[in-house]
């Protein structure tokens, strides 16, 4: 190998550097929140499929077409999350981290309705120094985009009979041969028809039932149209997937609902464990100890919360909340201040919930101070 060409796979090889990074994920959730997708054109196709199929050499009209095709999903994909974002998600940088090996950048996602995830965007360098996405992984799906990626791809290479699929599926043999059902059953969940994804579902082989790509479209169906049979279903899944990450976001919500309050715990533990310390675990916990009478340990969540991450607004609103339950408007007051100065929010001491403090010496200072303020 001469120099020169060392030094350029040196280059290509390159890490980015962690204030690389910082600025890549500061960027890319900055362009969500101004409406654009970012996403789509920072990922490197051809390294995304190179790691589906662990490097194994196609023909390039395949990886040509193939690549293309990706390209079309992510811009679907990604354009919802910034309608998503648009209609009142947000989405933010969190750290940097190593995903499956990789640099990568995580950012949360707070939807409207209360959902939340975290995505991980592997990032490579090449040698003019751009920074490109080669994978994510996404913790509400639990898998890294790569993996899907691949049992799409092989039943195309299977059609085209190359002589080295046989070394590359393995166990996989026998999934490819149910692509074409899992496609039914997306196509079904987006046209909202919870029928037709569990018909689907049913006339699958108990392994292929219980793989995570079928059996969590399948659950979110039976949420729509059978409360018995998704709570049978719900709890098959969190046993089958005890340590999956993807599972317990689910259980969250399943076990709060239930009021299953040590289960929610855990549930908050297990995805907290794979995510990371973050101020919305902080948030979740502290509304799982309130609402297991645990006020004063869901206080000290609460109150984390907002020294971890000020700018959050959802533990002022809960803190809020009790202030008003144990009627310390002295509290009401301070942290309805702090949500003023630090967040730009407002609050209307004559909306629903405020009646008592309202009659209290402090609700009538905040009333004379703020005549004309917005709900929040």
């Amino acid at each position: 190998m001469s120099l020169a060409l060392a030094l350029s796979v040196a280059v290509l090889a390159a890490a980015p550097t962690d204030q690389e990074l910082t600025e890549f994920g500061k960027s890319i959730a900055a362009d969500f929140a101004a409406g654009k997708d970012p996403v789509t054109p920072k990922v490197d196709g051809n390294a995304l499929l190179d790691r589906a199929l662990n490097g194994t050499a196609v023909p390039a009209q395949f990886r040509t077409g193939f690549v293309k095709g990706l390209r079309q999903g992510f811009a679907q994909s990604w354009g919802a999350m910034v309608t998503e974002i648009a209609n009142g998600g947000t989405i933010r940088w969190t750290r940097n981290v190593t995903s499956d090996g990789v640099p990568a950048v995580q950012l949360r996602v707070l939807y409207k309705g209360g959902a939340f995830n975290f995505v991980e965007f592997l990032v490579s360098k090449d040698a003019s120094g751009t920074l490109s996405i080669v994978d994510f992984y996404d913790l509400a799906s639990g898998s890294y985009r790569s993996t899907d990626v691949r049992l799409l791809a092989l039943p195309v290479l299977a059609d085209l009979k190359l002589d080295t699929l046989d070394k590359m599926l393995g166990k996989e043999s026998t999934m490819i041969n149910h692509v074409s059902a899992l496609k039914k059953i997306n196509d079904a969940s987006l046209k909202a028809d919870w029928e037709g994804v569990r018909t689907v579902w049913q006339g699958l082989p108990k392994d292929i039932q219980e793989h995570r790509l079928f059996i969590k479209p399948y659950i979110s169906a039976l949420s729509n149209i059978d409360e018995k049979e998704y709570t049978k279903a719900m709890a098959k899944y969190l046993a089958l997937y005890p340590d999956d990450a993807a599972a317990q976001v689910m259980g969250i919500d399943f076990y709060f609902l239930r009021k299953k309050w040590p289960d929610c715990l855990k549930a908050i533990a297990a995805v907290e464990k794979r995510a990371g310390a973050d101020s919305w675990f902080d948030y979740l916990r502290g509304n799982v100890l309130v609402e297991d009478k645990k006020v004063a340990e869901g206080k000290a969540a609460l109150e984390a919360a907002v020294k971890r991450e000020p700018s959050l607004p959802e533990p002022y609103y809960s803190l809020i909340d009790i202030s008003l339950l144990e009627k310390k408007y002295g509290e009401t007051t301070k942290l309805m201040t702090a949500c003023e100065k630090t967040l730009g929010i407002t609050f209307d001491a004559h909306a629903k919930g405020f009646e008592e403090f309202l009659a209290s010496k402090e609700g009538k200072a905040w009333d004379k101070a703020h005549p004309s303020q917005a709900k929040h």
